[in-house]
């Protein structure tokens, strides 16, 4: 029940969040005593909209991940991974469909974020054709991996850490919190370990969308460096997950 209640509201979500640019484009604004029209900020052009609406979904994936250490969590406290080990269920198996358990969650987080970025940039963008809508599709796949990612992370300490709220904490705490300021205060926000470290090679693969100042360092497609850093992830999260689970005591 409560993983069913996370994913309708992550979905609620991603489109609440994904609906604040048709709001923005109604908008006026007050500058320096004069008015000015926002309608012209469209977050939603084709291809742009991709980059846009991948980078807002990408905040919410928390809800994912919550809904992922709660299934591992009710089957290791419920003693249900036990069972299924006496039946003939053996742990590497066990690993192997939550690791596609993550994959088919990525793939109906993905899907919804597509038909979202088609829906709302095939109503509101300036220009609509088959190239241009197909142009930077690379950010869909990208947020997939990065889903993805976050969930075999999530998988791992729901494992590692057996109770649910704990292992919760330790998410939030972790992606919002500890490797940020580990960053700031051990490395260089911008140098090589920094870019190794988990959450940040998630979130390079969709960077922020706008620079005010330099149009041309904004993102225009996701790296490949940025790519194998975060799919070495995926290896590293389902061998450790497995190395855990192969040494707790059920």
């Amino acid at each position: 029940m409560a993983f069913w209640a996370l994913l309708i509201l992550y979905m609620i979500g991603v489109y609440v969040l994904c609906s604040i640019g048709t709001g923005i484009m109604n908008m006026n604004a007050d500058v320096n005593g004069e008015t000015m029209d926002l309608s012209s900020i469209n977050m939603y052009n084709f291809p742009q909209a991709w980059h846009n609406l991948t980078y807002i979904a990408s905040y919410l994936k928390i809800f994912l991940g919550i809904a992922m250490i709660v299934s591992i969590s009710n089957e290791l406290q419920q003693k249900t991974l036990r069972q299924n080990i006496i039946d003939g269920l053996s742990k590497v198996e066990f690993i192997i469909t939550k690791i596609l358990f993550a994959f088919m969650l990525s793939l109906v987080a993905t899907v919804f974020i597509f038909v979202l970025g088609y829906y709302f940039g095939s109503t509101y963008s300036d220009q609509f054709s088959f190239d241009l809508v197909t142009e930077r599709l690379d950010f869909v796949a990208a947020f997939f991996l990065q889903t993805l990612g976050f969930l075999l992370f999530s998988l791992f300490i729901g494992i590692l850490i057996q109770s649910t709220g704990l292992a919760i904490v330790f998410v939030i705490a972790y992606s919002f919190l500890i490797e940020i300021f580990a960053t700031w205060i051990f490395f260089d926000s911008d140098g090589l370990i920094a870019a190794l470290l988990p959450m940040n090679a998630l979130d390079n693969l969709i960077q922020f969308p706008v620079n005010l100042n330099l149009a041309s360092e904004v993102q225009s497609f996701v790296g490949i460096t940025e790519v194998l850093i975060s799919a070495g992830w995926l290896f590293i999260y389902s061998g450790i997950s497995y190395v855990v689970l192969l040494k707790k005591d059920l």
